[in-house]
């Protein structure tokens, strides 16, 4: 199995979240990020 990770805008998160559990796809709910991880690659390029 794979694990994959979606980035989805907050209007369109109810209509993706419900697609995914139509197609009998597994959700979680997110994790945060904390603010030094996401801006790892700006700083290691």
């Amino acid at each position: 199995m794979r694990e994959v990770t979606v980035r989805i805008p907050d209007d369109k998160y109810e209509f993706f979240k419900e697609l995914f559990e139509q197609l009998g796809l597994q959700t979680e709910p997110a994790s945060e990020i904390p603010e030094e991880h996401k801006n790892w690659n700006k700083r290691n390029p």
